[in-house]
């Protein structure tokens, strides 16, 4: 009786065996899909380096702007009768380097409004509301453009 069942398992083994290489010729059928996407992964993979100088030039655009306009800021609040909202808003916003790289980079991608952003330097001076909006206008249609 001992080999009666040895003999059924190795049925139902074989059975099973014959079943998942039957699986495999099924998802043979889908390799014409997955040579798309391996050469999509391929093409991930290559545009790493540009993406990453790509990206290094937006973070030093946007450096140097912050860097610009906190000295703005600087200069603004150490003037005589300088207004405190105008004030606070820029602390808020441009209080610090990494704040106001924030505040830029968001502004440019549409993390907060450019428009807010752009009024409030208008309202410090024109100057500043011109290159506010100059940075933005390279931001939108030169820098993310390359990316």
């Amino acid at each position: 009786m001992s080999s009666l069942s040895d003999l059924s398992l190795l049925r139902v083994l074989r059975l099973i065996r014959v079943v998942r290489s039957l699986r495999v010729i099924r998802v043979l059928r889908y390799a014409h899909n997955l040579r798309s996407l391996r050469l999509m992964m391929g093409a991930l993979a290559e545009s790493t380096v540009p993406l990453f100088w790509a990206a290094l030039i937006v973070c030093l655009i946007t450096y140097v702007f912050a860097v610009i306009f906190m000295q703005a800021v600087v200069v603004y609040t150490e003037t005589p009768g300088a207004s405190w909202d105008l004030v606070r808003y820029s602390e808020k916003y441009f209080g610090t380097l990494p704040l106001a790289v924030i505040t830029l980079f968001s502004a440019a991608t549409g993390g907060v409004s450019w428009w807010e952003v752009a009024n409030h330097w208008i309202e410090i001076g024109w100057f500043y509301g011109g290159l506010f909006v100059f940075y933005i206008f390279f931001m939108v249609l030169a820098a993310m453009n390359i990316v």
